[in-house]
């Protein structure tokens, strides 16, 4: 299938880092009052990359997409079907993809962790997000095609 690609953005949701206190609920890998989001506006598709590491003996990680209409993201909903695999010990060092619609979303997304182990072990893992067009009829000007999968 070739997918002519106008518009790409990409945006790092949690930089690789280990992740070690437990029943913390993170989005896009920090606190709610500090957090970033990603601005689905103007973008038809939004694709979510998990990349997850090493999980100490013990580690459990629940990963969720979540959306609002605003930019808190302590008021937004789960995305429906758009819950990652747990991370553990036995499901790590791994990559996961997950591609979004953005006319399903509202307007701003994050990713949600949610370290439930009670026993701070380590967990490390990244995310990134890659937000495509096009949002218009190409015009014009020379597109990019590529030959995806």
């Amino acid at each position: 299938m070739i997918k002519t690609i106008e518009k790409v953005k990409f945006q790092q949701l949690v930089k690789p880092q280990s992740f070690t206190t437990s029943t913390t609920v993170l989005y896009n890998g920090v606190a709610a009052t500090t957090v970033g989001y990603i601005d689905t506006q103007d973008f038809d598709e939004v694709i979510i990359e998990l990349n997850k590491g090493v999980f100490a003996s013990g580690a459990i990680t629940d990963f969720t997409v979540v959306n609002s209409a605003a930019t808190d993201p302590s008021a937004a909903t789960a995305v429906t079907d758009a819950t990652f695999t747990q991370g553990t010990p036995s499901a790590h060092n791994a990559v996961e993809v997950m591609s979004l619609q953005c006319k399903n979303l509202l307007r701003y997304v994050w990713l949600k962790s949610d370290k439930s182990d009670d026993i701070n072990a380590a967990a490390i893992w990244s995310a990134t997000a890659i937000l495509c067009g096009p949002d218009t009829v190409p015009t014009s000007a020379t597109l990019v095609v590529a030959d995806l999968p």
